[in-house]
This record gives structure tokens, sequence and C-alpha cells, in this order.
């Protein structure tokens, strides 16, 4: 702390730009703030972009267990498609403009929703119809959220 006050009073001695906090500009004291790290963008960090990429990688996952166990090509393929378009729509949400990754992500997770309910309901078996059902929806729902 003594380092931080002591190079705010050479700075400020010298006439170049105030120190953390000063919010001065050519040793003029003024405003507050300053300093520090620079504010995130927009509304700080995005939950639902490192849920999408974590909800992507357990499709994967998924679909590489039911390859192994089962020898199950349609669900290596199909993991692996909606874990793209998630792991796609994630990178989307990190621009500026993220309705566009956030609509992707809640089209991916509707229509994943839709199949593994239906799945469930002609099966009953819980894993991995029914889990996938109800993580499915609960990402819709935060990816909702995120739009409205």
């Amino acid at each position: 702390m003594k380092v931080l006050r002591s190079a705010t009073r050479i700075s400020a001695l010298e006439g170049g730009a105030g120190g953390p906090g000063s919010g001065g500009i050519g040793g003029v004291p003024g405003g507050g703030g300053g300093g520090g790290l620079p504010e995130p963008e927009g509304n700080g960090p995005r939950p639902m972009t490192t849920l999408t990429c974590v909800f992507g990688a357990f499709v994967l996952g998924g679909g590489l267990m039911g390859y192994i166990k089962k020898g199950s090509t349609t669900s290596l393929v199909a993991s692996t498609a909606v874990s793209l378009l998630l792991f796609v729509s994630a990178s989307l949400m990190g621009r500026p403009d993220q309705r566009i990754g956030s609509l992707l992500a809640l089209g991916t997770c509707l229509a994943l929703g839709a199949l593994m309910g239906k799945r469930y309901k002609d099966s009953r078996k819980v894993f991995p119809a029914g889990v996938l059902t109800v993580l499915s929806s609960a990402m819709a729902i935060g990816h909702l959220k995120t739009l409205l």
C-alpha cells in the first residue's frame, strides 16, 4: 500500500496521470474511480455461456458412453451434432450481440428436450432420456430468461 501511495505522489509531482482511484490527469485530483481492472461489458459474467459449454460436454460424454457400452453410432452422431450446436451457440454468446447464440442454444435445448421427452415417455428409462429431458428443459428456461 505504501508503494502505491508513493507512486501516486511521484506521478502527481511529475505531472503524469493520477494514480489508481484519483481520476485526475496531469496531477490534478478530481472525481473518484479510475485505476483497477476495467469492468466487463454488458451485465458482467455470463453464466449461461459456461453452463451451455458444460451441458454440451455432458451431452457429448453421454453419446460417447452410449457408443462404447451399446455400440450405438446414432447416439454418437446425434450427441456430436447437438454438442457442436451448443458449443457454437456458447461462442456466439461471447460476442456483443449475444442474442443469436442464446436463440441457437434455446432452439437446440428445446429440440433435445422434446426428443428425449418422447423417448422417456415411450421407454420410461430415467437415464439417459429422463435426465436429458430435465436438463434440456432447465437449460431452455435459463436461455429464455436471458432473452427476456
